[in-house]
């Protein structure tokens, strides 16, 4: 997994149980599409998905005021982004 599309029955499977088991707790808070799009991730590239968790919660900090990325986080940030964008089977998939 990693670098192919969603390609067999278990992995359609695992990624439907993952979202009817988590959507019924989030669904006042998360829209539907973003969730099947982070679970699809998961399951296709997970390199991808541990990246946008961690922005996600670096972010947070950055947005409330409670804290600051520094620079050489940024730095390696960005170099986990690459990786795992190269991860993508098509090269529309490698863009950022």
């Amino acid at each position: 997994m990693g670098n192919e599309p969603v390609s067999t029955p278990r992995e359609v499977r695992q990624s439907l149980s993952a979202i009817r088991f988590r959507y019924d707790g989030l669904k006042d808070y998360v829209w539907f599409p973003d969730l099947c799009l982070l679970q699809l991730q998961r399951v296709v590239n997970p390199a991808l998905y541990d990246w946008a968790e961690h922005y996600v919660s670096e972010r947070a900090v950055v947005a409330t005021g409670d804290g600051a990325v520094a620079e050489e986080e940024e730095k390696e940030m960005s170099s986990s982004l690459s990786h795992a964008l190269l991860q993508f089977f098509t090269h529309a998939g490698r863009s950022a």
